[in-house]
């Protein structure tokens, strides 16, 4: 057990036995975070720079 506190409130905590092995998958299906970053900017630099021809 780990003692931890979280801002004056202390709590218990298992400690894991392989914590890597545990989280491996926990963020899946959410998506591609660079992707979304990146195509964010691109909508971004389109209304901010008006394209002139």
């Amino acid at each position: 057990m780990n003692v931890v506190d979280y801002g004056g409130v202390l709590a218990l905590v298992p400690t894991r036995a392989d914590p890597v092995l545990e989280a491996r998958g926990l963020l899946t299906g959410a998506g591609s975070l660079a992707d979304e970053v990146v195509e964010e900017h691109r909508r971004e630099i389109e209304q901010d720079e008006p394209r002139f021809y």
